[in-house]
């Protein structure tokens, strides 16, 4: 066997390999019991895992589209199955969001607006007293719905099929959330797959998603929804990427039409996926995108007028969330730091709002430059996702699981900074402890320097290569 043989063969062995920290690390974070009572030996678990992940993603970019003859494909998948299956058999106890979602799916399955009123208003009374077990596992109970239209119905769904197997929904209903979201976040392999032949990169990076121990331990571990709304992002980026490869003008008319429907059934899941708009809005046709896209919102937003309550409060738990909260973040601290003389001078906290103010005027022009140069819509959504998440007030480790699929289609340094990110998303849960305790969220002095430097140094190492490039050798 020559020497490059032996190297390729000693990276195939080294790829499949790097699946079992994963597994292994995982495995100990899913029977290490809540998050809260064994932090240390969560994350040094989730290191592990992580550096498997690492590895994973380094060998899939070190072999190349020539490698399509022998992809691994069921070898990512399965990895990816075995993955979701152990997170949802654990009990780390990261997130109570998922008690919101049954709360809810049982009010819009009974007529109600869960926008209307907060779950501890006099309305809800006979809510409460129907469910007092789920309703003392609430966060915010005195804030309404935040989740859009196409997200209650999906809750909705789920309380649905728990009834239908006569399950207790305050028991079981987290664990069939979590099968639910488990099962989208495999389902994002898919459009991954179609876009990474596409762009004619090897096929092993859908690793990048796959075997990402964040994935399972958000969507088949905590149930988190975001799983919906990525995956019809990353399917609707797909349809619009073959619309783009395609002769046919009534082909490319009819892909077109459903990747813009996609994406209005996932702004209705959470607002991240519209952060494809701004490439839609150039060239041929570009009203008839819009147009459509309104009709789809429209289509899928007002049957929910039906419930009782109407559209009272629709955006007013999502004003609630987006104008006052805040958590570990990575530069809005930043932002709003510079502008807390503003305090001094003025009545309120008029620096929260600037911030927040100075963030959105900061993204729209990254969206307008995006439709000013063309982007593609895959790299626009990518730069826009990429700046909300370094420039919101809030960052829970969830949220980044938006970027992961993105990094598949970046240059190794640039993604560099990214999964540097992801390796360190779960600090993000160390505040948690605290919490517990009673002492409130306090995050510990050493947690933004250990993410943030590290990102800004891997950030500024690939930005001077990019810088130097004509003149290195």
């Amino acid at each position: 066997m020559s020497r490059p043989d032996r190297v390729r063969a000693l990276c195939e062995g080294l790829f499949r390999w790097s699946l079992l920290p994963i597994l292994l690390g995982l495995l100990a974070v899913s029977v290490s019991g809540p998050f809260v009572q064994r932090p240390v030996v969560h994350l040094a678990a989730l290191c592990l895992a992580g550096v498997g992940w690492l590895l994973a993603v380094a060998l899939a970019r070190s072999t190349g589209a020539q490698e399509a003859a022998n992809p691994a494909r069921g070898w990512i998948v399965a990895g990816a199955l075995a993955l979701q299956l152990i997170a949802w058999g654990g009990n780390a106890e990261l997130s109570d969001d998922v008690h919101r979602y049954i709360w809810e799916g049982h009010l819009v399955l009974e007529g109600e607006s869960p926008w209307a009123a907060a779950p501890d208003a006099p309305g809800h009374q006979a809510a409460r007293e129907l469910r007092p077990e789920l309703y003392g596992r609430l966060n915010h109970p005195s804030v309404s719905a935040a989740y859009p239209q196409l997200a209650q119905a999906a809750n909705a769904a789920v309380v649905a099929a728990l009834e239908l197997c006569d399950a207790d929904s305050a028991r079981h209903g987290p664990g069939g959330m979590a099968v639910f979201y488990g099962f989208w976040s495999l389902a994002v392999l898919l459009p991954l797959g179609g876009l990474l032949r596409r762009r004619g990169l090897s096929p092993r990076l859908a690793v990048v998603w796959a075997w990402c121990p964040l994935v399972p331990l958000e969507f088949a571990g905590s149930a988190h929804l975001d799983s919906l709304g990525i995956f019809l992002l990353m399917a609707a980026l797909d349809l619009l990427e073959r619309a783009r490869g395609t002769p046919d003008g009534d082909q490319i008319g009819r892909l077109e039409g459903a990747g813009v429907l996609l994406l209005a059934a996932g702004g209705l899941v959470k607002f991240l996926p519209l952060c494809a708009l701004p490439a839609l809005l150039r060239g041929r046709r570009a009203g008839q995108r819009l147009g459509l896209l309104i009709l789809g919102l429209m289509a899928l937003a007002l049957p929910f007028l039906l419930l009782r309550g109407g559209p009272a409060g629709w955006t007013a738990g999502l004003g609630e969330y987006a104008l006052r909260w805040e958590s570990p973040n990575l530069l809005y601290r930043l932002v709003e730091g510079g502008l807390m003389p503003l305090n001094a001078i003025l009545s309120g906290t008029p620096a929260e709002a600037a911030g927040r103010v100075l963030v959105s005027l900061a993204l729209l022009s990254l969206a307008v430059g995006a439709w000013r140069l063309g982007v593609e819509p895959l790299e626009t959504s990518a730069a826009l996702l990429a700046g909300y998440l370094l420039l919101s007030p809030t960052l829970h480790p969830w949220y980044l699981t938006w970027i992961i699929p993105f990094l598949a289609f970046l240059p190794a340094a640039r993604a560099r900074p990214w999964l540097w990110l992801i390796l360190c998303a779960p600090l993000f849960y160390w505040p948690l402890c605290s919490h517990a305790a009673g002492l409130g969220w306090c995050e510990p002095a050493w947690l933004w320097p250990t993410v943030v430097l590290p990102f800004a140094a891997f950030w500024w190492a690939a930005r001077r290569r990019q810088w130097l490039a004509p003149i290195l050798p």
